[in-house]
């Protein structure tokens, strides 16, 4: 018991729990030599008391296996524990030698834990076998705590993590853990928090597409070569989540065209928090070339697609006019945009071609 107290000031960090747990089943915990190191487990099980690593599905459970979905992951805590550790930003970067926690634990430089990197490491040994991990987004520095309904208890937002069940089987998001520094008496100390398992449904091939607030379209048509029979619609797209796939938003078909579509992967451009909330902020691009067939005739009206029922976004019609970029109305937009028939831009054609034909004949 007395070499127990002395020896574990000198053992490594991330270890130094696990050390004091399985010396004091062997001395027991009241034996009298044994009170610094009893002392010290008790005051980690103190701090383990007042966290809790938690992972939420941003939006429904019932998630499928085909279509990425997002988690939101953040360290809940007491406001007291909080103010003592100093914050939790230092997870969501790699420390640097000039962080004032970096010459408090008396760590030689090169040797600052990188907690981003090791967290990242966390995330794939626990979800890589049952999720594609698509993309983990760290809050930056300055991150804002949010309050909790429960009293005295707030969260720091760490990652937003967007995932893609491997298949239907999946039916939980196993355990992640992260890595805590703290200060004890005798240096600094190493405790693994853990988050709860979070249930989860990926039976469904197809499933509704995932809540996006504040999500703004934009749709601009550019007809200017028109006159070879081709139009190009960009949609531009933005939001707080996962954006929905295309074809989940729009009906893009159009008849007497011919259809190729260039599709922009989600992009999660930020993480952040406002002190009330936390959410992501996502851009998805999309570019849709129409080609016109060639039994198509006469005057040809375009309509935008219009937003699937059910669906609810702020959406922005452009398109140009006499090279003009101009604002329209989203009923006249959908209702449909005119253009020259092949009928009049052939006769057009012929009459130019003709009056060059005259003219290569004068110069001869």
């Amino acid at each position: 018991a007395q070499m127990l107290g002395e020896i574990f000031p000198r053992v490594p960090p991330h270890v130094r729990q696990r050390f004091l747990q399985s010396g004091l089943k062997i001395v027991g915990e009241n034996h009298p030599a044994a009170g610094v190191a009893a002392a010290s487990l008790k005051y980690y099980q103190e701090l383990l008391d007042e966290l809790q690593l938690r992972v939420t599905v941003d939006g429904p459970v019932r998630v499928g296996h085909t279509q990425p979905f997002g988690v939101f992951i953040g360290v809940e805590t007491t406001r007291q524990l909080l103010r003592e550790s100093g914050g939790f930003a230092k997870y969501v970067q790699n420390a640097q030698a000039s962080n004032p926690w970096f010459a408090m634990f008396g760590r030689q430089q090169g040797s600052e834990p990188k907690h981003r990197d090791e967290f990242t490491k966390n995330l794939h040994a626990a979800l890589d076998e049952t999720f594609e991990v698509v993309s983990v987004i760290f809050h930056d520095a300055d991150v804002k705590t949010v309050d909790l309904p429960r009293e005295g208890w707030v969260e720091t937002p760490l990652a937003y993590v967007v995932l893609r069940a491997k298949n239907a089987a999946v039916d939980r998001i196993p355990s992640v853990q992260l890595d805590m520094d703290f200060s004890d008496e005798p240096g600094r100390v190493v405790l693994p928090v853990l988050s709860q398992v979070q249930p989860v449904d990926a039976r469904d091939d197809a499933v509704a597409p995932r809540p996006v607030p504040a999500c703004q379209i934009s749709l601009l048509l550019d007809e200017r070569e028109w006159s070879v029979g081709r139009l190009v619609l960009e949609i531009q797209a933005r939001g707080e989540g996962v954006l929905p796939r295309l074809d989940d938003l729009f009906d893009t078909a159009r008849a007497g065209f011919d259809l190729e579509t260039v599709d922009g992967s989600l992009s999660i451009a930020e993480f952040v928090s406002d002190g009330l909330r936390r959410f992501p902020r996502a851009d998805r691009n999309w570019q849709l070339t129409y080609r016109r067939k060639a039994d198509l005739r006469g005057d040809v009206s375009f309509a935008f697609p219009a937003l699937k029922p059910g669906l609810t976004a702020t959406l922005e019609y452009k398109h140009y006019q006499d090279a003009d970029l101009v604002t329209i109305e989203p009923a006249a937009a959908t209702a449909g945009i005119a253009l020259p028939g092949l009928a009049r831009n052939g006769l057009r054609n012929a009459v130019l071609l003709g009056i060059a034909a005259l003219a290569g004949f004068a110069t001869v």
